[in-house]
């Protein structure tokens, strides 16, 4: 009985130290939990200092049916030839320095929205931000990206392989 109690303190006490890592390893990373986009109103859908406006579901709608949008894909290029928002560009963040003059030229016809998967994926915001401080202002985030666009039944492709 004895030998019982022991192996359940221990498991006990091992659980609640892998509790406090994985804990510690959110905040410090800003995952999990502890997620969110750093500078971003999203209840009031307009960035704050510095960060570009984001959008609704609606609002992206709206652009893309309009044509005054280059929806710009910034998930993973493997994601990205699974399905994207019909028209869309992949542009990961490690491609930003090569693709700036375009998209600086893409800037002066239609508005720049980025998206990534959702609401667990920040990449959008970052490449949001990343646009704005290179004097880029007519960015907008869909923050809703991905998982709203579908989601919402809106029109999607796949690119081959």
């Amino acid at each position: 009985m004895r030998t019982l109690r022991t192996a359940l303190r221990e498991s006990l006490l091992i659980l609640a130290a892998a509790v406090f890592l994985a804990l510690a390893y959110g905040a410090i990373t800003q995952k999990g939990l502890f997620s969110r986009p750093q500078g971003v109103s999203l209840s009031s859908g307009k960035g704050v200092s510095g960060t570009p406006e984001t959008i609704t579901v609606e609002v992206a709608r709206g652009l893309f049916e309009s044509g005054r949008a280059a929806f710009l894909d910034v998930r993973n290029e493997l994601s990205f030839r699974e399905g994207h928002i019909r028209g869309a560009m992949h542009v990961g963040l490690e491609d930003l320095p090569l693709e700036i003059n375009f998209l600086r030229a893409l800037s002066a016809e239609k508005v720049l929205v980025p998206y990534c998967d959702g609401a667990e994926c920040h990449s959008s915001v970052e490449f949001g931000r990343r646009l704005y401080a290179l004097g880029i202002s007519g960015v907008k985030i869909f923050f809703g990206g991905w998982e709203e666009w579908t989601a919402s039944g809106l029109p999607t492709e796949k690119s081959s392989p």
